[in-house]
């Protein structure tokens, strides 16, 4: 069977300090997504943190605006329980990859299984996750996450 694909792209670019992100239109086959791309700054201080806070929330305003389903893969720098994360997951209607396979800490890589989750992949409802899993060291101070998901999300 020959999978036909096509995307439109473009780079983001949320404040100064941000790295820029890449937001994409995909169809795959008859199948339309957006895939969201980001790496919010790190939370080293208050003002930081303030600036973290707010990329969230212009996330949240990207993906409220979307016409398909949609994903959001990246480091987001903030754990699944931080209020700004909550947020983001309540302003936007997406559910983490996560979900019914653990906590998965993604950081520190040479302190786990101590460490924290940083590293998400948020979906639209329509997503199937199949399987998520940590993986082996990249010599990153971030362990790899290995993500297979589905268009059609299953019903329980």
């Amino acid at each position: 069977m020959e999978k036909k694909t096509s995307q439109v792209a473009e780079v983001i670019k949320f404040s100064l300090l941000s790295t820029p992100a890449l937001s994409m239109s995909v169809k795959l086959q008859s199948q339309s997504f957006q895939l969201l791309v980001v790496h919010p700054v790190p939370p080293i201080n208050l003002e930081m943190a303030a600036l973290r806070d707010q990329q969230l929330q212009e996330i949240a305003w990207i993906v409220q605006h979307w016409q398909t389903p949609g994903m959001v893969l990246g480091d987001l720098n903030t754990a699944l329980w931080s209020p700004a994360y909550l947020t983001l997951e309540q302003e936007t209607g997406l559910y983490n990859a996560r979900q019914g396979f653990g906590i998965l800490p993604s950081w520190p890589a040479p302190f786990l299984p101590l460490g924290i989750p940083l590293d998400h992949c948020l979906l639209s409802p329509t997503f199937t996750v199949q399987n998520i899993a940590l993986m082996p060291s990249i010599a990153s101070d971030h362990q790899p996450l290995w993500i297979e998901v589905g268009l059609g999300r299953q019903t329980k």
